[in-house]
């Protein structure tokens, strides 16, 4: 899967990015209004004269037309605290690139067939910007849209795609270690089971830790769901295990 946006789609995303309108962006161009709608629209691609025009006025690299995104912002949009588009939550304290992002809510969308953006209420040209980090609660929220069984599915197909999640360290790590779930205890309470569960040892950095327990949460529940088995976690207590799960037979 490419991380690329076409040229309407760049166009856009800049011209919300510094907080103009159509009309507004035209004046400042010095453009027509209806050109520009009709190249935000896909109609036309922008001619020599609306490149030069771009050049000369906004502080982007022209090459995002040939990287297909803009690989960076000035500063000052970025600490512009007036900036309304890029206030949204999944940008706080981010911790995961665009590219990253952007490739799981696509396989997402694609492998669901549901409309993720609109779900989550996210532009999808935020994705537009490559150094825009996104944070464990955008991780969160997607999961709440896939279902159950669908889960091991994106986590097997990304970790079979060498060069596209797999890139970003904090996720590869969270996602190679989970396959490494070890039973380490059952015990029959009344008319079910209590299982503890331990994952590897790997030294994960600080900043993994939420991502890296949250997934495994949500791999080991699922896997015993999988066996047509109630399951709910149970909340730990000085427990010498990662996990520990109520099971009631389906």
């Amino acid at each position: 899967m490419q991380y690329f946006f076409n040229e309407a789609t760049l166009i856009h995303a800049i011209r919300r990015l510094y907080g103009y309108s159509q009309k507004e962006f035209c004046v400042f161009l010095g453009y027509s209004q209806s050109t520009l709608s009709k190249i935000e629209n896909g109609m036309c691609s922008p001619d020599m004269k609306f490149v030069i025009a771009l050049s000369q006025k906004i502080n982007i690299d022209l090459n995002i037309f040939k990287f297909g995104y803009v690989p960076k912002i000035p500063d000052y949009l970025l600490s512009n605290d007036s900036n309304l588009f890029l206030k949204h939550n999944y940008l706080k304290d981010g911790l995961f690139s665009s590219k990253t992002a952007y490739i799981l809510l696509e396989m997402i969308q694609d492998k669901c067939g549901i409309d993720i953006y609109k779900k989550m209420n996210i532009p999808r040209e935020y994705f537009v910007f490559m150094e825009l980090k996104y944070n464990l609660q955008l991780f969160k929220d997607i999961l709440k849209h896939v279902e159950s069984t669908k889960v091991i599915e994106l986590i097997e197909e990304i970790k079979a795609r060498p060069g596209t999640l797999l890139a970003e360290e904090s996720f590869k790590t969270c996602l190679l270690e989970l396959n490494i779930i070890q039973l380490k205890n059952i015990i029959k309470m009344g008319d079910g089971y209590e299982i503890g569960l331990s994952y590897s040892d790997y030294d994960f950095a600080p900043q993994d830790e939420e991502l890296k327990d949250y997934f495994q949460h949500i791999i080991a529940f699922h896997l015993f769901n999988e066996l047509n088995v109630n399951v709910s976690p149970v909340k730990l207590q000085k427990s010498k295990y990662d996990l520990v799960l109520r099971l009631n037979a389906g």
